[in-house]
């Protein structure tokens, strides 16, 4: 099962001023403005992993028993007792790596990752507690956003 986010953005107020115009924005290539939203998502993921918070910032509860050794593939400058980072896998798949779900098309873009145990994270379950690292921020959502009417309006001519 896999841990992913999901988000639409309305852009009536962007079409209706288009069709003002004569011009269709459904038919535009959003793939730009896309990958550029799939990097701002990928960073804050990442800042999630790195500051042990959730989106939002508040903080992952604790490892109940901290590793004693360093593992091999966790970050340098990591603390063992940081949780979601034991080997680093979950934090690479996220944004890349061969266990990302990271596709960007004309009109969609998916994003998360398939690792196999990334959902009991992300959701918790009866004796893990949930630690969420995907998630999207009112903040980012209007970032996101404005990245989408810059791409539009200047498609737009403006």
């Amino acid at each position: 099962m896999a841990a992913n986010i999901q988000l639409s953005i309305d852009l009536t107020p962007l079409r209706q001023l288009a069709a003002q115009l004569g011009k269709d924005i459904d038919s535009l290539d959003y793939r730009k403005p896309l990958n550029v939203i799939k990097i701002l998502l990928t960073n804050a993921t990442k800042e999630c992993f790195h500051g042990s918070h959730d989106p939002e910032g508040r903080s992952w509860a604790p490892l109940k028993k901290p590793r004693a050794k360093k593992s091999k593939g966790r970050r340098k400058g990591t603390a063992s007792s940081a949780p979601l980072i034991d080997t680093g896998n979950l934090w690479r798949s996220v944004g890349a790596g061969t266990d990302a779900i990271n596709e960007v098309g004309q009109h969609h873009m998916e994003y998360g990752t398939n690792v196999k145990y990334a959902h009991f994270h992300q959701d918790g379950t009866k004796h893990i507690p949930a630690r969420p690292f995907l998630g999207i921020t009112d903040k980012q959502v209007q970032q996101f956003e404005d990245v989408l009417v810059k791409h539009v309006l200047k498609a737009l001519g403006f």
